[in-house]
């Protein structure tokens, strides 16, 4: 029995003995593995903002020391791309300047075409006391009318029993220098053709032209051309 006792004792030791060279090489193992793993992470840079700023800085001194600028032949390839568009506007400036020169004077043409047209329709033409301030072409021709049964001041001053010019020819008219204003009356009985489909004592035809020079589509004025606004209606006796 005590021999027995004796082996057992010493079986025990020998297991309490490997289980604690076994720890100790689980220890041994456990701190080899916590050495190899890799180092804690760096902190942000959000959380150091002195150090974010240097390399900030040092970033924008790169950037500036890397700039160069522009090149001879960048500088010629730029002028030369916008002389290219310059010549390409300058061209469009005649044009441009014609349109708006064209509408100005035909705008300008038309309104003084009308300003005459409404003194003749006021014009007092009466069948019965036979005053007539309308007047008449003579001959129905590319004259200017007059009447010798007109009594009036305005616009011209005429005295029954003499030739007044009714609308006498403008060469320039006031205040418009480069447009010119004539008016024609034919009586619609003796003028050829008559007024249309009227043929009529009572009735005559009143043509106002007025002229201006008009611009070229280069910008300039051809000498001696005219372009013309012409308004004709029939007026009636009252």
């Amino acid at each position: 029995m005590t021999g027995m006792l004796t082996e057992r004792d010493q079986s025990v030791g020998a297991d309490r003995a490997e289980h604690s060279h076994g720890g100790r090489r689980h220890r041994d193992r456990d701190a080899t593995s916590l050495s190899s793993l890799p180092p804690p992470p760096r902190p942000r840079d959000h959380h150091q903002p002195g150090r974010r700023a240097q390399r900030c800085g040092a970033r924008h001194k790169a950037l500036i020391r890397n700039e160069r600028g522009l090149t001879l032949v960048e500088i010629l390839v730029a002028a030369f791309i916008i002389g290219i568009g310059l010549v390409g506007l300058m061209s469009v400036v005649p044009i441009s300047s014609y349109g708006l020169h064209e509408g100005n004077s035909l705008t300008r043409a038309t309104f003084l075409a009308e300003q005459k047209m409404e003194e003749i329709r006021n014009a007092v033409w009466l069948q019965s006391s036979g005053i007539d301030c309308v007047g008449l072409s003579a001959g129905n021709g590319n004259v200017a009318p007059t009447s010798t049964t007109c009594t009036r001041q305005n616009p011209t001053a005429c005295a029954s029993g003499g030739a007044c010019p009714i609308a006498a020819d403008e060469a320039s008219v006031a205040g418009n220098t480069g447009y010119t204003r004539s008016v024609r009356i034919v009586d619609c009985a003796t003028v050829a053709g008559g007024c249309g489909t009227v043929i009529d004592a009572n009735f005559r035809r009143v043509t106002v032209t007025v002229t201006y020079q008009p611009l070229s589509g280069s910008g300039a004025t051809p000498t001696g051309s005219t372009k013309p606004v012409v308004l004709t209606t029939n007026i009636g006796r009252r």
